[in-house]
């Protein structure tokens, strides 16, 4: 049995992948389940020489997805009851998914991992982690790392004797009626709305950072709200040239690109997590992740399907050589369908089967965006701010250019509001996403990144680039609160961008709440300006007074940006502690990691990269 926790769908698909090889390779007979989906009753009734394994992801603050939060819970008030022969016999594998910049890297693995031994239960192997720090395809190649181990062990454990792997699809694609109606783009949920883009300009334009400031109707959705710190998940599709490149790479004419087709599960009543009956051309633009960076084990499995010997000879060198595949494929960030033209051209894989694509590849996930706006200023409009991910990689002339779904995405739907032109975009206005309209899909996800309940306790924010979003929110709703003559504690912005006229983002914002606002304060950290690049935690540094006096008055810090930033952050301000109360450094970190932690004055709103 396999269990998966995840919030990108990343460890979903790590399961699945597990679960069919094990089948395949070592003809096991293997389940995979949804954590919240599953009866975890069913722990207690595992015997050997059953297996369960668990492949969950840590999200957030130290926080379980989710889909795993009940289980996390349950294993709790387990734990609590104090018997160590509980789950005595069961055993157990497990892998987790983090990021090594966060301070509770993994804690969701490892908390799966000691409650389960405290209960009895023996493990099979070592507990694997993940660590998408390193970047590009890290987390899959840490996974193929601890599943190949783990197929050692599960061969001496069942006794049985690894196999050749041979394809044997797991979900079936028929032909539906002609006259069907068909689902053609991802639909509206009880959670997942439309919302009609009413404004949108641009903040920045630089050669290469663009940065968009977007905001949303909800008002035909009343029941859609939202709260100061909330994040607004937006679901994107894939571009014009992804989609089509895959079409031909697969050899799918245009007639069978629309053709309706229905996708079912030969398990009765099991979901495929894909609409039904649709196109053959809808899953691949809206359902599934063809833009991103393919695996070295989805490259492997791919290479039977070769057209030509040595296009699998090819697949099967990026393979097997890690190195090889880090420089050729993963650092420059090429798509299944981009190494599919390098090892055969534009040749017509004929004997790859349309559901590889639907099981080997992930599912296009939403993208989190924190909200820039608060709801007593706004309260059917959040706002969000972005930056346009577009690198220029060295890569083969028609690869070079790499553009992020969901941020281009969202430029396209921008664009649609000038022009009504259906004619592909210039390169630097970014790729074609077809025919839009004005409105995407939305929701909204609660987050514990939040204000003080006092509204007279000061507060610390610490920003870089478009991580400042929140902090917008956080600072109309305290002016919102003043300017009906309620009392209002101090509020610091440290805010890092290049320089004052490239990228300050709000810059006209900030001016006029430090007029309005009553202890309200932006400190500038520019990082090309002036004689020497000065970053937000050489800034806590040169003003640790002020930090040191505010948090004397207990004020609640926040931080926003990637998780490297915050990293240096945190440190910085274990040494204002240090400085300033002739502390320790153990006594300092302890304060900042343990007690403002505990008592919610320092959080964290942070993302890799």
């Amino acid at each position: 049995m396999v269990y998966w926790g995840s919030q990108s769908g990343r460890a979903e698909r790590l399961a699945a992948s597990f679960a069919r090889e094990c089948s395949a390779r070592l003809g096991l007979r293997v389940a995979v389940a949804d954590l919240d989906d599953h009866d975890h009753e069913h722990l207690f009734e595992v015997r050997s020489p059953k297996l369960v394994v668990f492949v969950v992801s840590t999200f957030g603050e130290g926080d379980p997805t989710d889909n795993a939060s009940t289980f996390c819970s349950m294993l709790k008030a387990l734990r609590d009851t104090d018997n160590r022969q509980l789950l005595k016999d069961l055993r157990y594998a497990a892998f987790g998914l983090g990021n090594r910049n966060y301070r509770h890297y993994n804690k969701i693995v490892d908390l799966v991992d000691r409650t389960l031994q405290d209960l009895g239960a023996r493990r099979v192997g070592t507990v694997g982690k993940a660590d998408e720090a390193k970047g590009g395809t890290a987390t899959d190649e840490d996974f193929l790392e601890w599943k190949e181990s783990m197929f050692e062990r599960l061969s001496e454990m069942f006794g049985v004797e690894e196999r050749p792997m041979v394809y044997s699809p797991e979900l079936n694609i028929i032909p539906a009626n002609p006259k069907t109606n068909v689902i053609l783009t991802r639909e509206a949920m009880s959670n997942i709305l439309p919302a009609l883009m009413v404004v949108a300009r641009t903040l920045t334009d630089s050669v290469d950072r663009r940065c968009l400031h977007l905001e949303l109707d909800l008002s035909g959705n009343r029941s859609m709200k939202y709260q100061t710190g909330d994040h607004l998940l937006i679901w994107p599709h894939n571009s014009v040239a992804e989609t089509q490149r895959l079409c031909q790479l697969v050899g799918l004419s245009e007639v069978e690109r629309t053709q309706p087709v229905k996708i079912k599960s030969p398990i009765q009543g099991k979901s495929t997590g894909f609409p039904s009956p649709t196109t053959k051309e809808t899953i691949l633009r809206h359902y599934l992740d063809i833009s991103g960076p393919v695996s070295r084990d989805v490259l492997r499995q791919l290479a039977v399907f070769s057209p030509t010997k040595a296009a699998q000879e090819y697949l099967l060198a990026l393979a097997k050589d890690k190195a090889k595949f880090e420089t050729t494929v993963s650092l420059k960030l090429l798509s299944l369908g981009k190494v599919m033209q390098l090892a055969a051209g534009d040749k017509v894989w004929n004997q790859l089967p349309f559901t590889f694509l639907l099981e080997c590849l992930g599912k296009l996930q939403p993208r989190y965006y924190s909200i820039a706006s608060s709801p007593s200023v706004s309260p059917f409009q959040p706002a969000i701010t972005l930056a346009i991910t577009r690198k220029f990689l060295e890569a083969p002339a028609q690869f070079a250019h790499f553009h992020g779904v969901a941020s281009n995405y969202l430029l396209a739907v921008k664009r649609s509001q000038k022009s009504n032109s259906n004619q592909q975009q210039p390169l630097d206005q970014g790729p074609d996403y077809g025919p839009t309209t004005s409105k995407v899909l939305v929701q909204i996800r609660r987050s514990t990144f939040k204000l003080p309940a006092n509204p007279q306790r000061p507060i610390v924010m610490i920003a870089a680039g478009t991580g400042v979003a929140p902090f917008r929110a956080f600072v109309q709703e305290r002016a919102a609160l003043a300017s009906r003559g309620l009392p209002v504690g101090e509020a610091v912005l440290l805010f890092g961008c290049r320089s004052p006229t490239e990228d300050y983002l709000y810059a006209d914002e900030w001016r006029d709440h430090a007029a309005r606002l009553p202890g309200f304060e932006v400190i500038n950290a520019f990082s090309r300006y002036g004689e020497r690049k000065v970053y937000v935690q050489d800034k806590v540094l040169e003003v640790k007074d002020k930090i040191a006096g505010l948090l004397d008055k207990d004020a609640a810090v926040y931080i926003c940006g990637s998780a490297d930033m915050a990293k240096e952050v945190r440190r910085a301000l274990i040494k204002v502690l240090k400085a300033t109360r002739s502390w320790t450094e153990q006594e300092a970190e302890q304060y900042v990691m343990g007690e403002m932690k505990k008592a919610k004055r320092l959080q964290e709103d942070v993302w890799s990269g």
